[in-house]
């Protein structure tokens, strides 16, 4: 092994001296032919006969440099830089070809690095927590089948103390909360932040690193423990200048005084991808009443656990030993269980719990096969430029080969001037990827509101990245190098020496390369620019979808994120008389209290049931005048009112698709439906709310999701009131209404902020990322097509070269302009004709694909089929037109001195 490793840094050193060493051997061999021409000069030689035997006898000095060489140094690696060496004067020599080849393919990989950074950030980047491969997220399944996510307190603390396969548990809840100075040093606004309500344990379990102060810890979690947050290291910078002496501070969190313990360290942002500005325990949190707390009961679920699993422990066993803790209390003390089952579910990156992400995970396989076939058509269009290049440098070939060069070492010495293409194409599209990625990101995020929180993705190129860049460039090379090569290696070396005509280029006019270059470039082009319509029209039919609302001039307002620590009732009289004072604003046309804004989110959904059928239904809880303000048609009996605010009986309103569901033979007028809590269905946890009336079927929470017009609108108690959102309804733009908002708001309680959305802003927000999606499936759409374009016409002019002779006989003979234009049209358009037949096929199977794929799938329609090959087909003839006509006005006399 020493030995091995000592020969080894040898040729190391000598192939880093390789200068010095060839002055050193040919000193040597200079001194051996000198030694040997004076013994033979003693032995009777004159001077010229010695020096001529003593270079005989000594042999040939470049092959005896060349095996001193091969035994001193690295000669395969030396070989190998050589030919980059040489690919790369062979591309100064030609910028022209250098800069389209490297551009062609440098934007295929680069349009392909793109695509999958983001699919690495959003699939395979790891959670930015210690050892994140065993954290698990936790998510129960009852017996009526309903998935969700949510526990109680009392739930989290019975699985945290249980569980002996899981070395904790922690407790996650996301809330915006008001943060403002204390009163001894108030003076200062109000700020809006975003909390995470956390156990004592999360950073411990997570493993949150700290840059000041100290992290949260199970202390702070039990009743008589003074109030502590925890900063994020941009919200200290941003808004505390990144003082040191913060920690011991106080501050106002929605009233309550707590006090600064720590700073997180930036790249720690928990198992989301948007950045809290604070961390604060849930004891804290149930003390200001951002969240129920820890004197919750068991049926108030607002938390979401995750678990890390100890070392050897598989999830289906975690699952069932929380399984069993949590079934335990249930039965103990519910007379009917609902049977709900854990499950650990591995949290594979940070964008695990973002809703939209796997509704945007659906769009991998079409945009991969778009992308992909990009580079497909990139590589078609290098085929043939390669093809081009060779027949420029057969008689170079032909001569190498001549002199005794194998047809392998050709070979190699080719495919690596096409990787030398490829890896500068490769680092080019890199660059322009991580530009492009990021660019776009920065914009979209920017125009997400302050209460989404920071967005946090690593969407700049990483190992693995790279990694499927250099996959790319292998395959690239191989599809775009190899054939060529092949074809350039093997000429007819007496022909070329003597100056015949070209036998590569007759091969490569009558081979099927070419023609199966021309076939393949139209079939992708094709089905690239199907699926780039497919998308772009599903995206703006997802954009342009009928929500069933008229939402224009409609404004959610948000008042009540206390900051002088007064009791409830005072801050619900605030409310109170805030929506007073915004119903009498003159312009105002309606206003309602709702729980779900629309379009924020998905609703709850809930079992609704009669006596006979059992459905889930999505559930809202609103206030009369809702339907007014939301523009939603009464299609049956009547809404809400204020009257029924004190009736004993609960209302409720619902959709035509709810009653359709739950009563489809009858009236849905005067039914009652059972609608259980999120909590254990026992008779005290049922209430029965009357149908009064139907109204008109609205899509009002996740846009993509297929099925979102089941509606229940609850009638809402005094008490829920409460905390609902004000939604307004003006004559005038919603935009013109915000400031006169906010002015009253002021006036009402100067301390409380306000937040304020209007509703096509919230479903703007809610469409932003498909918006983007299309845009970004319409310019690969185009770059396809130019590509295509740009290839078409290559292959054509490579091809009207080749029968440049041909031609020039025809024309001399009396040939017209349009003779030609038959003699090159005719073949060209069979192959045209081909792909265009062949993409048909392979745009059927895609569309096939895209429909059980993409949620909001818009077919093209039998227009679209057609017109999108007729368009790509007018484009290739007018590729092939240009070198044709070029061709028919060749002067025959002149090609055939030349040729």
């Amino acid at each position: 092994m020493m030995a091995a490793l000592r020969e080894a840094w040898r040729r190391l050193r000598a192939l880093a001296g390789a200068a010095s060493l060839r002055r050193e051997l040919d000193d040597e061999m200079r001194f051996h032919l000198d030694s040997l021409a004076r013994d033979l000069e003693h032995e009777g030689l004159g001077a010229g006969e010695a020096r001529a035997a003593a270079r005989r006898r000594f042999g040939n000095p470049l092959a005896t440099r060349e095996r001193s060489a091969e035994a001193r140094g690295l000669p395969r690696l030396e070989s190998v830089v050589s030919d980059v060496r040489y690919g790369g004067r062979m591309l100064r020599r030609s910028p022209g070809f250098a800069v389209i080849a490297i551009g062609a393919i440098g934007l295929a990989i680069g349009v392909n690095c793109g695509f999958f950074t983001v699919i690495d950030a959003l699939v395979f980047e790891p959670l930015a927590v210690t050892d994140p491969s065993a954290i698990v997220h936790l998510r129960t399944l009852d017996d009526r089948g309903v998935d969700g996510q949510l526990f109680s307190y009392v739930e989290y603390a019975e699985l945290d103390a249980g569980t002996r396969l899981l070395t904790g548990v922690t407790a996650f809840a996301w809330r915006p909360v008001a943060l403002a100075p204390t009163t001894a040093e108030r003076g200062g606004d109000a700020l809006l932040a975003n909390a995470a309500c956390v156990s004592g344990n999360y950073f411990s379990v997570l493993g949150g690193p700290i840059v000041l102060g100290r992290a949260l810890v199970a202390a702070d979690e039990r009743a008589g423990a003074a109030p502590a947050i925890v900063l994020s290291q941009r919200f200290w910078e941003a808004h505390f200048g990144a003082a040191r002496d913060v920690i011991g501070r106080s501050v106002l969190v929605d009233g309550r005084q707590v006090t600064i313990v720590g700073v997180a360290r930036r790249d720690f942002i928990g198992i989301q991808p948007r950045l809290p500005d604070l961390w604060m325990p849930i004891a804290v949190a149930g003390d200001v009443g951002a969240t129920p707390g820890r004197a919750s009961p068991r049926a108030d679920r607002f938390l979401e656990l995750n678990g890390r699993l100890r070392p050897g422990v598989t999830r289906a066993r975690a699952g069932a030993e929380l399984s069993t803790i949590l079934r335990e209390p249930e039965q103990r003390e519910v007379a009917e269980g609902t049977g709900r089952r854990v499950s650990a579910v591995w949290l594979t990156s940070q964008s695990s719990l973002v809703p939209m992400s796997a509704e945007l995970a659906m769009l991998a396989a079409p945009g991969l096969l778009v992308v992909l076939l990009v580079l497909v058509i990139a590589c078609a269009n290098l085929a043939t430029l390669l093809l081009a290049r060779a027949l420029v440098r057969q008689r170079e070939i032909a001569v190498r080969l001549a002199v005794g060069a194998s047809r392998g070492r050709l070979l190699r010495q080719l495919l690596t001037e096409s990787l030398l293409i490829a890896a500068l194409g490769a680092a080019l599209g890199l660059a322009l990827a991580d530009w492009g990625v990021v660019a776009m990101a920065r914009a979209m995020f920017g125009a997400f509101p302050p209460e989404a929180g920071t967005i946090v993705l690593d969407l700049h190129a990483n190992w693995r990245v790279l990694a499927y860049a250099a996959a790319l460039v292998v395959v690239s090379v191989v599809a775009f190098g190899l054939a060529p090569a092949l074809q350039a290696t093997s000429p007819d070396v007496s022909a070329q020496l003597k100056g015949g005509d070209s036998a590569l280029g007759g091969r490569i006019r009558g081979s099927r390369l070419r023609d199966v270059l021309v076939a393949a470039q139209v079939a992708a082009c094709v089905v690239v620019t199907v699926a780039a319509g497919i998308l772009v029209q599903s995206m703006r039919r997802l954009a342009n979808v009928d929500t069933g609302l008229q939402t224009a001039s409609v404004v959610a307002a948000d008042l009540g994120f206390e900051t002088s620590g007064r009791p409830p009732r005072v801050l619900a009289a605030a409310r109170q008389t805030f929506a007073a004072r915004v119903r009498a604003l003159p312009g105002v046309r309606s206003a309602a209290l709702v729980d779900l804004v629309p379009f924020s989110g998905g609703a709850a959904t809930m079992a609704i049931a009669d006596r006979t059928t059992t459905t889930a239904v999505r559930s809202n809880l609103v206030t009369a005048g809702y339907f007014n303000v939301v523009g939603q048609r009464l299609l049956q009996g009547r809404v809400f009112a204020e009257s029924d605010n004190g009736s004993v009986t609960l209302t409720a309103v619902v959709t035509a698709a709810a009653a359709r569901a739950l009563w489809p033979a009858r009236s849905a007028i005067g039914q009652m439906i059972r609608v259980p809590l999120p909590v254990a269905p026992t008779p005290a946890d049922i209430r029965a709310y009357e149908v009064i009336g139907v109204v008109s079927d609205a899509r009002s929470g996740w846009m993509w999701e297929r099925d979102d017009g089941a509606y229940a609108y609850l009638s809402a108690s005094p008490a829920e009131r409460e905390a609902l959102t004000l939604l307004v309804r003006a004559d005038d733009s919603a935009r013109d209404l915000l400031p006169v908002l906010r002015e009253l708001a002021h006036d009402v309680d100067p301390r409380s902020p306000l937040r304020l959305r209007r509703l096509p802003d919230v479903l703007e927000l809610q469409l932003l990322p498909f918006r983007y999606s299309a845009g970004v499936a319409a310019a690969v759409g185009a770059l396809a097509l130019a590509l295509a374009c740009v290839g078409l016409y290559g292959v054509v002019a490579f091809a009207v070269r080749q029968r440049r002779r041909e031609v020039a006989v025809h024309v001399a003979m009396g040939a017209t302009t349009s003779d030609v234009l038959r003699l090159v049209l005719r073949r060209e358009l069979r192959l045209v004709l081909a792909g265009l037949a062949a993409a048909l096929a392979l745009s059927g199977a895609e569309a096939r694909l895209f429909a059980s794929v993409l949620v909001p799938f818009a077919p093209l329609g039998a227009t679209g089929f057609v017109l999108i090959p007729a368009a790509i087909f007018c484009v290739a003839i007018m590729a092939i037109l240009v070198p044709a006509l070029s061709a028919s006005r060749v002067e025959p006399m002149r090609v055939l001195r030349q040729d």
